[in-house]
C-alpha cells in the first residue's frame, strides 16, 4: 500500500524524510549576462548539463558532502537540490493551493549552510501557508493572506511589497531581507526555475535593503523602478506611493496588457528613462514574470493582466484575491519566461 507524506505532521515529515535521497549541484551554474534568444539559450544549456550534478546519496550523507564546502570560497554559493523519494512513497502534487509537478522534485537555497540547515524540510520545505512541509491546504485556506504591512508603501518594487504584505518575505527590524529568504519566498509565489530564482537574486548577495532600494548599488532594475516613480534620482526615504500611474495606464488597450501592450511598454522605457549605472537590465523579465504570476487567459489562451488588477499590484503591492482575500499564485515557468522575453524584446 502507498505511504503518503503530503499529510502529515512536521514530526512525521522528518521522520519519512529519512527514507529520501538527494543529489546536488551549484545554482549559479550557467548564469550569462544578456536577455537576447543567445544568452537565453546558453544560461538553459548549461543549468541542465547532467554532468553538474553528483550522484544521489541519503539526506544526511548530502549534508555531509555540503558541510565539506564550509570555509571555502564555495560556501556563499546557492545551491541546488534534486530530491528522489524512496518506493511507495506519493508527493502531492498540490502546492500551496495549485497543482505543480513542476517544483514537487527540487529546491534552491541561497548558501551552503542554508542549504544544510533545509535539506531535511523536503522538496517544498515549510509551507508558508500552513506552517507544516507538504500537508494539503484547506480550499479557504489556500494562497497567502493579503494584508497591508505599516512601511510597506517605502518598498518601491511591486512584487517584493507584495510578497511583504502577503507574509511570504521576512525582513529584519532594519528593513532588510536576505537572500536565502528572497529565494524561498520567490518559490513560494511560483518562481519554478532554479536558474530564475539564482539570477534574480545576485544583487541580494549582501542582503536587500527593501525600504531603500533606489539608494543601493545593486538592487532593482537598470530602468524598470524609473516607470511610475516619483523622484528622478534615489533619496534617503524612497517615495511613499507610486501614484503616477497614467504613464503605464496609456499603453493599456481594450483595459489589457498583454506580450503586445508590454512590449510598447518596454520600448517606451528604453528610449526615455535615465539609465541606473551597475543595475541589470531585467525589465523584460519583469513583465514574463508578471504575465504568467497575476495573468490570465483569453479565449485563444493568450495571456494577460486586465487595466485594474496591474494597477493595484504595481501601485500597492496587493495582488489578485480569490473570495476568501487570499492570493493564489501561478506557476512562472523558465519555457514561459524566455518565450515571453523574447517576444518583448523583439
Amino acid at each position: 500500500m502507498a505511504q503518503t507524506i503530503c499529510g502529515g505532521s512536521w514530526e512525521g515529515a522528518k521522520k519519512e524524510m529519512a527514507g529520501w535521497r538527494a543529489r546536488w549541484k551549484w545554482a549559479d551554474t550557467g548564469l550569462i549576462e544578456g536577455t537576447s534568444p543567445l544568452a537565453l539559450g546558453l544560461k538553459v544549456l548549461s543549468s541542465f548539463n547532467p554532468m553538474r550534478w553528483s550522484d544521489f546519496k541519503p539526506l544526511p550523507d548530502v549534508i555531509m558532502e555540503l558541510h565539506r564546502k564550509l570555509g571555502t570560497d564555495d560556501a556563499a554559493r546557492p545551491v541546488l537540490v534534486g530530491f528522489q523519494a524512496p518506493d511507495g512513497v506519493i508527493i502531492d502534487t498540490t502546492y500551496g493551493g495549485r497543482t505543480c509537478k513542476e517544483m514537487a522534485w527540487h529546491r534552491t537555497y541561497g548558501t551552503v549552510e542554508d542549504a544544510m540547515q533545509k535539506i531535511m524540510q523536503g522538496p517544498s520545505g515549510l509551507s508558508l501557508y500552513r506552517g507544516e512541509p507538504h500537508g494539503p491546504v484547506p480550499p479557504n485556506e489556500s494562497g497567502f493572506k493579503y494584508r497591508e504591512t505599516a512601511g510597506s508603501e517605502k518598498i518601491i518594487c511591486p512584487g517584493l511589497r507584495c510578497m511583504l504584505n502577503c507574509g511570504v518575505l521576512n525582513m529584519s527590524a532594519e528593513g532588510t531581507c536576505t537572500r536565502e529568504d528572497l529565494m524561498q519566498a520567490q518559490q513560494s509565489c511560483g518562481m519554478d526555475s532554479p536558474l530564475m530564482n539564482v539570477e534574480s537574486t545576485v544583487g541580494s548577495k549582501l542582503g536587500a535593503p527593501l525600504m531603500s532600494l533606489l539608494d543601493s548599488p545593486t538592487q532593482g532594475h537598470e530602468k524598470a523602478l524609473r516607470v511610475c516613480i516619483d523622484t528622478p534620482t534615489p533619496s534617503k526615504d524612497c517615495p511613499v506611493k507610486l501614484r503616477n500611474w497614467s504613464e503605464l495606464a496609456a499603453f493599456a488597450k481594450d483595459g489589457r496588457f498583454t506580450v503586445d501592450e508590454f512590449r510598447e511598454l518596454y520600448r517606451h522605457v528604453h528610449r526615455t528613462k535615465e539609465r541606473n549605472p551597475g543595475k541589470a537590465d531585467a525589465l523584460g523579465g519583469v513583465f514574463a514574470t508578471l504575465l504568467q504570476m497575476i495573468g490570465k487567459k483569453d479565449g485563444t489562451g493568450k495571456l494577460y493582466i486586465p487595466d485594474d488588477v496591474l494597477r493595484e499590484f504595481w501601485m500597492d503591492g496587493k495582488p489578485p484575491l480569490n473570495e476568501a482575500g487570499r492570493w493564489c499564485p501561478q506557476i512562472v515557468s523558465l519555457k514561459g519566461s524566455i518565450d515571453l522575453i523574447n517576444k518583448i524584446q523583439a
